[in-house]
């Protein structure tokens, strides 16, 4: 719809307004957020670029003031550099907010997600934006306020494992769904669990702490179902969301600590619960987004088979010295339930059907591989592509595309029978979109994912290294129905041989046993 002249000149008034008040508070959080809606209803690229200049002319570029104009600019530009300013100004406010320190971790790490396209850049975004020394910034802050805690034992047996995930929601949630499949695998080899979390990417004002309008709204844990069908008594400890941080961390490492765990496991990128946890416990990591977690560890789970057995200190030695174990094992085979309404589509019976799925996808579907996805649709005219995910949003980069050749879906839980209906999996270049792969797999379809990715690490082998390559095989897996089959078949296999979680049990009692060893090596080295 468009806008009249007048309202035009009002929203432009308004912005100004904004301006002058942002300026004159640069360290209220009310008014950057007020600022950010009004930039957030203007389209013209001059006028975002003078609000820019005129905040960056203005703002001191210091304190509170300047980490609010770095998030500000992050979020207008799209530039990562201004996450790293951020941190920059973060470590010099003071008195120190744990709070605001767990919210620009929580965000920041999520933004480099969506800012990389491999493993590569995605380590060094997060190098670049300086988190591996905010994850320690906020470890030591709990260490400070934590009780003092008997001296470490040596471990003689491993009975009882904590699980500890800085957020835990549905099994529908990606990094809840790993911590649940942890949690299930040794309770089913006979090893008692309990799960922990402090809900570390929520808390109250979280909208404030930023000043950018980013806000994680609470969510319900909604894993009763879960536990029952676990069929074993497993207690779930999550902390109440209203609380700040720093109680609800020194609240949980009570309630671990009255469990007396013979080792945690660690299932996510950071925590500060485990920088007061490694000292006294086994520590097994379990990174969601196959990288080391930002947190020490005596073992971590890779599913790269390059770094099996391999000892380093992580994060350019940062962390105390791991090993590596590959650990493939990330996704159970599930079994499709009730029936997607494929006629509801509206495809032609003779349509050769892509499939891509993912929360992101209106963010990653850009640059060269969208351009020559519009090409490849543009030539092939039996081509429909069905894009799944987060509220159906059209990906910017797809504008041109007739929209009767796509179909955007809100996520559903029928994605295995979108799946089963489908030809070929699309998985654009981007660092996650692993668990949909390990899906598309596990149904016998075609893959199509960039290397050093995690949905690279699911295809293994199969992994494409360039885009001439992902194109080349893409135009002839269109042309030729047979190499679907085939390709399909191979990529079932490899999940039934190396993804299924049925399969996870003895790598991971394995792995928690190494992890016991090394924790008693380190633990009398210290102690003798």
């Amino acid at each position: 719809m468009s806008i009249s002249g007048k309202q035009a000149e009002e929203q432009l008034l308004l912005l100004s307004d904004a301006i002058d008040r942002t300026v004159a508070n640069p360290t209220a959080s009310h008014c950057w957020l007020h600022l950010m809606k009004q930039v957030r209803s203007i389209s013209r690229p001059d006028v975002l670029n003078d609000v820019l200049h005129a905040l960056v002319s203005l703002i001191p570029d210091q304190g509170l003031s300047g980490f609010y104009l770095a998030t500000f600019m992050d979020i207008a530009t799209g530039d990562p550099k201004f996450l790293a300013k951020a941190v920059d100004f973060l470590k010099t406010i003071t008195p120190q907010d744990p709070d605001r320190l767990a919210a620009f971790f929580h965000i920041a790490w999520q933004r480099a997600l969506l800012y990389s396209r491999n493993r590569l850049a995605f380590t060094q975004t997060l190098n670049e934006i300086d988190l591996p020394d905010l994850s320690i910034l906020i470890g030591n802050h709990l260490v400070k306020h934590v009780a003092v805690r008997p001296r470490a034992r040596p471990m003689q047996q491993m009975k009882k494992v904590a699980i500890i995930a800085p957020q835990l929601i549905d099994p529908q949630h990606p990094p809840t769904q790993m911590a649940l499949d942890q949690a299930e695998t040794l309770v089913q080899n006979n090893i008692e669990v309990s799960l922990f979390s402090c809900q570390e990417a929520v808390g109250p004002d979280f909208v404030h702490l930023l000043g950018t309008g980013a806000n994680n709204t609470p969510q319900a844990m909604s894993l009763a179902a879960w536990v029952k069908s676990v069929g074993t008594e497993l207690k779930i400890h999550a902390s109440d969301q209203r609380f700040s941080l720093m109680r609800r961390w020194l609240d949980m490492s009570n309630s671990i600590e009255v469990f007396d765990p013979d080792l945690v496991i660690f299932v996510g990128l950071h925590s500060g619960l485990i920088s007061s946890f490694y000292k006294n416990y086994p520590i097994l990591g379990l990174g969601t987004n196959s990288i080391s977690p930002m947190v020490a560890t005596d073992v971590w789970l890779t599913a790269q088979a390059s770094l099996a057995n391999t000892i380093s200190r992580p994060w350019d030695g940062r962390f105390p010295e791991s090993q590596a174990w590959h650990h493939p094992y990330r996704v159970r085979r599930k079994v499709a339930s009730g029936v997607f309404p494929w006629d509801s589509l509206g495809l032609s019976q003779g349509a050769v059907v892509l499939v891509s799925i993912g929360g992101h996808l209106d963010v990653s579907i850009n640059g060269m591989w969208a351009e020559r996805m519009c090409a490849i649709m543009d030539r092939h005219s039996e081509l429909a592509w069905i894009i799944v995910g987060g509220e159906g949003i059209l990906p910017p980069a797809l504008e041109k595309l007739p929209r009767d050749r796509l179909r955007l879906i809100p996520y559903t839980s029928q994605v295995l029978n979108l799946l089963g209906n489908s030809h070929i999996y699309l998985n654009p270049p981007a660092m996650g979109g692993g668990f949909a792969v390990a899906e598309a797999m596990s149904v016998g379809l075609p893959v199509l994912s960039f290397a050093e990715s995690d949905g690279g690490d699911k295809v293994g082998g199969a992994a494409i290294a360039g885009m001439d390559e992902y194109f080349e095989l893409l135009e002839v897996l269109i042309k030729d129905p047979e190499l679907r089959i085939k390709a399909g078949e191979e990529m079932r296999e490899r999940f039934d041989s190396a993804l299924d979680l049925d399969l996870a049990g003895p790598s991971l009692l394995a792995a928690c046993e190494l992890a016991r060893k090394r924790y008693n090596q380190r633990t009398i080295a210290v102690t003798s």
